[in-house]
């Protein structure tokens, strides 16, 4: 699920892309590599945008939602959306040398809003901040393994832990998460009954 068209700025880091795929549609481009590696998969590709209006139509139905998007605010829609439609939800965010990963399958564990119920401090524009061209694989590379985990009901998973990955001195970290009982999501009185989203990027010029 994709509306974004590849870019030659994603070729140093997403490798199921080519200099011949340059304006095609990631989700159309990336479901075409990943047919050609193995024919036997059945892959769904959507072009479409990610918003608080269409999040639990299209997540409602999978087993699994893996999220690797780019900005907080579709982070929550996608959190939102996974909570109230009973979908398990593997999420990864990475910045600049740094990656966090978490799995959210209330009740059993916290939501993405347990663990931040306000988005960090911006540091800079999102779309300047720059990330180490590897960063995206480690952290990729993680979420499917949890995504395979979770498919053959291993026992542990990153349920309650967040696991924050610095590449820079390279290190991993496991943090303890819990619930939020006053979360207004998952929590025992939630407040929240559509996916919000969180604005967090600023332009440039502001």
């Amino acid at each position: 699920l994709d509306d974004d068209s590849v870019d030659l700025s994603n070729l140093q880091r997403q490798i199921l892309f080519s200099v011949d795929d340059l304006n095609g549609k990631k989700a159309r481009v990336a479901a075409e590599a990943l047919s050609g590696l193995n024919p036997d998969t059945e892959l769904v590709s959507i072009v479409d945008r990610l918003t608080a209006t269409n999040a639990v139509g299209l997540i409602k139905g999978w087993d699994l939602v893996i999220d690797g998007s780019d900005n907080f605010a579709t982070r929550y829609v996608v959190n939102d959306a996974c909570v109230l439609a009973g979908t398990t939800l593997v999420t990864g965010s990475i910045y600049q040398f740094e990656g966090q990963i978490t799995v959210v399958c209330p009740p059993e564990g916290p939501c993405y809003r347990c663990i931040f119920p306000a988005p960090p401090a911006e540091q800079a524009p999102c779309h300047a901040a720059g990330v180490l061209a590897s960063l995206p694989g480690v952290v990729g590379t993680i979420l499917a393994t949890e995504a395979l985990k979770l498919a053959i009901g291993a026992e542990s998973s990153l349920v309650g832990r967040l696991l924050l990955v610095d590449m820079l001195d390279t290190s991993f970290r496991s943090v303890h998460v819990t619930r939020d009982v006053e979360c207004a999501l998952c929590g025992n009185k939630p407040s929240i009954s559509h996916p919000t989203a969180v604005a967090l990027c600023r332009d440039e010029t502001d």
